[in-house]
């Protein structure tokens, strides 16, 4: 009778670690991996739980719950190696939490269903071990939490000491220009911007570095001259950020507006929509924004550049 209540509460907290993911992937503007991530891993509650119900009732099915763990993990750590913004090692954590959780609702359906219940009771060395990994996961969890409570400028300069190639400096790079410029040290931002900017011209024969570091350092810089005033400067930059050659990043989700919109509002029309214009040519999923947004300017609008104001 126990192992009811606990497998309902392991499949209602599974239920919300789904949820919770899928809406931090979102946020992140990974719209289609959230949506596959949620879908996916609701399907495989419904067909493991048919196989537990309906299929041969044994006690050697938990490692079709560990099963997604091999997914989850993994795919979690590739995001942490991309380097999707801070939440990424909340989501490193859920996924780890989803792994334990499949195989609480596992062992709880195995020790309802079993006719031989001792058979699921776990062996010393089980425990040893599992003390063991609990003791590695609270000593990464601290080391993690205290990462989380650093600037997002401070992180940045901790990937950039950790760089050890031209691609992972040129990430590091632009995540350093971005926050210095986000927390108002304009300074910094700048030195950052324009060395990612000379690593993006040295490296041109590299679409992954200099597609997108030629547009963030170019929309960094020009936002920097748009504040001090110069305005001319500010026009130079976004239409040469306009230039590049593009990159998949770029094609699926769109490049960074902020720039485009802070010169609109100074009644900057032509030079945004020649930017705009410009953008066409990489932006190939826009589905149609651009056209609409070029239309709206022209009608004396200001449009809603949505999830592209980052």
């Amino acid at each position: 009778m126990i192992a009811l209540p606990i497998l309902l509460l392991s499949f209602l907290g599974l239920a919300a670690l789904i949820v919770l993911v899928a809406i931090v992937l979102k946020r992140f503007s990974i719209k289609y991996y959230s949506i596959s991530f949620g879908v996916g891993h609701f399907l495989f509650i419904i067909v493991m739980s048919c196989i537990y119900y309906f299929g041969s009732r044994d006690a050697q099915h938990q490692l079709f719950w560990i099963l997604p763990a091999t997914v989850d993990l993994p795919i979690s750590l590739l995001i942490q190696i991309l380097s999707f913004h801070s939440m990424t090692i909340f989501v490193v954590l859920l996924a780890t939490l989803g792994s334990f959780q499949y195989a609480a609702i596992g062992w709880c359906i195995d020790f309802k269903l079993s006719k031989n219940r001792k058979s699921l009771l776990p062996s010393k060395s089980f425990i040893i071990a599992g003390g063991l990994i609990l003791i590695g996961l609270a000593y990464w969890t601290y080391t993690s939490v205290s990462y989380l409570r650093l600037n997002e400028y401070e992180k940045a300069e901790i990937q950039l000491k950790k760089a050890t190639n031209d691609f992972e400096k040129s990430m590091a790079l632009t995540d350093a220009a971005q926050s210095y410029f986000k927390s108002k040290k304009y300074g910094e931002a700048r030195k950052y911007a324009e060395q990612l900017l000379a690593l993006s011209n040295a490296n041109k024969n590299d679409d992954n570095i200099y597609g997108p570091g030629v547009y963030d350092s170019h929309i960094i810089l020009g936002r920097l001259e748009l504040l001090n005033g110069n305005s001319e400067k500010a026009i130079h930059h976004l239409l040469e950020a306009g230039k590049t050659p593009g990159h998949p990043t770029l094609a699926s989700f769109g490049p960074d507006m902020s720039l485009a919109k802070e010169l609109l509002e100074k009644g900057y029309k032509k030079p945004v929509i020649e930017f705009l214009t410009g953008c066409k040519r990489f932006w190939t999923y826009d589905e149609g924004k651009l056209e609409n947004w070029i239309k709206e300017i022209n009608e004396g609008k200001m449009p809603d550049f949505g999830m592209n104001l980052i």
